[in-house]
């Protein structure tokens, strides 16, 4: 299930008096996006990828966009995730089980050393919405609205020659932003994890 921006409205509006709901909607995805990538608190599994031989570099996806992998495994068991430096450059054609991945774009993995056969790549990720995206899990509006609504006053607020504009409250908001993320980064760290849901990793 899913909140779309409108179920924030009624946090939102007293505070940006004649703002269009366009302009609620578009700084309350950024503000979204934004928490979610630095708190990181969003995760669950990506695709699956099949590794074939002597290929060395996949495609990687998920529902939403990936902001961190956080943990892989081939065929069941962990492997390391590596600076691609770490590799020495006369190692890097070495064929086998691969041990050890690096990123080498946001959607995009190399493994090491390269697959000698077909393998199973699994991956746990930390998601965010799209700058686009039209909601936001349920667990996140119930934990996190007032800090999505703060991010989203901090920059409503800041514009300039508004009827909304107020640079007090976008620099009062801001920082109630800024807490809540260190916050959400501090709940997580103590395993306090009831909202993130998870599907199986393997």
């Amino acid at each position: 299930m899913a909140k779309v921006w409108s179920d924030f409205y009624s946090l939102l509006a007293p505070h940006v008096p004649g703002c269009p709901d366009v302009s609620m909607d578009t700084h309350l995805s950024a503000a979204a996006a934004d928490f979610l990538a630095r708190s990181q608190v969003w995760r669950d599994v990506a695709d699956k990828v099949f590794l074939v031989p002597n290929v060395s570099t996949y495609d990687i996806s998920a529902d939403f966009p990936i902001e961190r992998i956080t943990a892989a495994a081939i065929d069941g068991s962990d492997i390391t995730q590596v600076d691609s430096r770490e590799i020495p450059e006369k190692n890097r054609s070495e064929v086998g089980e691969p041990t050890k991945f690096w990123v080498v774009q946001d959607t995009m993995i190399s493994v090491w050393p390269i697959p000698d056969k077909r393998y199973t790549m699994s991956f746990r990720a930390a998601l965010k919405p799209s700058r686009t995206a039209l909601s936001v899990p349920d667990w996140v509006y119930e934990v996190w609205a007032d800090a999505l609504v703060s991010g989203a006053i901090a920059r409503l607020a800041a514009i300039p020659n508004k009827e909304w504009s107020d640079i007090n409250a976008a620099s009062m908001h801001k920082l109630m932003f800024e807490r809540a993320i260190t916050s959400a980064r501090v709940r997580d760290l103590r395993g306090v994890e009831s909202t993130v849901k998870m599907r199986p990793f393997y």
